[in-house]
C-alpha cells in the first residue's frame, strides 16, 4: 500500500554536479498505487527563475532552514558549496516489522555557524513518520510536502490534514512541534508542462525537533 523513494545521497559526482538539485533528504511516496507526495520535477533547462526554483530546496519534499537551499545551486547548471550526507542508516526489526532510515547532513553549516540536519523515516503497518531534528541555531525552518495534482485536501487545520485520493482512499497527517499551512505551487508533468498543485508546509515552532505522522 506504500512505496517511498528517499534521497540520502550526494548531489552528484564532485566533478560534475550540474544536473543535481538541492534535494537532500527529499522523498516521494505513493499510497494505494497512486502518487501523493512528489517533488516539483524538471520542466525546463537554461537560465530562468523557474529553473532556479526547480533546483532549490523549496521545490522538494525536505527541510529548508533560514530561507536557504541545502546546496548552493545557481545559474542553469552550477553548484557551489554543497550538502554532504553523513552516516546513512537502514534498520529493520523482524519482530515488529518496523523499518527505519536515518541520515544527517551539514548543508546549512557555515564557517562560524554549525547546523546539522538529521532526518529519520519510520515505516510501520499503515503508518509513516518523518522526524526532523536540527542541531544548532537557526531562525526559521520549514519542511514541505508537494502534493500530486490529482490529490485533494479533505480537511485542514494547523495540526492535522486529511487528503483524498481519486480512488477514494484517505491519508491523514498530524504534526508535533510544528504547524501546517498550505500554498499553491506548480508541478512538472514533463518538459515544458506545468500543472497547478498544492504544497503542505510545516513550520517548526518553539523546538528544533518536528515529528510528522502519516496514517493510511
Amino acid at each position: 500500500d506504500l512505496v517511498a523513494f528517499i534521497d540520502v545521497a550526494k548531489i552528484g559526482p564532485n566533478y560534475i554536479p550540474g544536473h543535481g538539485h538541492a534535494d537532500l533528504f527529499s522523498f516521494e511516496a505513493s499510497f494505494f498505487g497512486q502518487r501523493v507526495f512528489v517533488n516539483s520535477g524538471t520542466s525546463c533547462y537554461g537560465i530562468s527563475e523557474r529553473r532556479l526554483y526547480e533546483r532549490s530546496t523549496v521545490a522538494h519534499n525536505t527541510l529548508e532552514i533560514d530561507n536557504k537551499s541545502s546546496s548552493d545551486v545557481w545559474s542553469g547548471f552550477r553548484v557551489a558549496n554543497r550538502a554532504y550526507p553523513r552516516k546513512p542508516s537502514i534498520k529493520y526489526n523482524n519482530e515488529s516489522q518496523e523499518a527505519a532510515i536515518s541520515c544527517s547532513h551539514n548543508g546549512y553549516s557555515k564557517i562560524f555557524k554549525k547546523v546539522i540536519h538529521n532526518r529519520e523515516w519510520i515505516f510501520n503497518k499503515n503508518s509513516m513518520e518523518v522526524i526532523d531534528n536540527i542541531n544548532g541555531s537557526f531562525d526559521t525552518a520549514i519542511s514541505r510536502l508537494h502534493i500530486h495534482p490529482l490529490i485533494s485536501v479533505q480537511e485542514y487545520s494547523k495540526e492535522s490534514i486529511s487528503l483524498k485520493l481519486n480512488n477514494g482512499n484517505l491519508i491523514y497527517l498530524m504534526v508535533e512541534n510544528g504547524s501546517f499551512f498550505i500554498t499553491n505551487t506548480k508541478f512538472s508533468l514533463g518538459f515544458g508542462l506545468l500543472e497547478a498543485n498544492m504544497c503542505i508546509n510545516i513550520k517548526i515552532v518553539d523546538n528544533s525537533k518536528c515529528r510528522l505522522i502519516i496514517n493510511y
